[in-house]
């Protein structure tokens, strides 16, 4: 049963290091959509994901210049969607930053 205060927030995030949602963003990602009732859906391409899996994140196989789109469905959409895109947006975060070599 939906409640009367359940929202859809839907945004796209343009990841931007050095290759992709591997296992450590998709880690993050999921532990900050973990603290959110809301539902969160993640779409690349023609592939869907619960944005709540580390595994769903890892089968999607993001790469690096390429953009997902985040569904976010629930009474506290609104404040999951900008915990989300704090974290995507963090420019020393792991969405952004290159991986170190050396």
């Amino acid at each position: 049963m939906t409640s009367s205060n359940a929202s859809t927030i839907v945004r796209e995030y343009l990841i931007q290091n050095d290759i992709g949602i591997h296992s450590r963003p998709a880690a993050a990602f999921v532990k900050v959509a973990n603290k959110y009732k809301s539902d969160v859906s993640v779409v690349y391409g023609d592939k869907w994901a619960d944005g709540k899996s580390i595994l769903g994140l890892l089968i999607l196989e993001v790469l690096t210049g390429t953009s997902i789109v985040v569904e976010i469905t629930g009474e506290d959409a609104e404040a999951a969607a900008d915990a989300i895109q704090e974290l995507i947006d963090d420019e020393e975060g792991m969405f952004n930053t290159p991986l170190k070599k050396g």
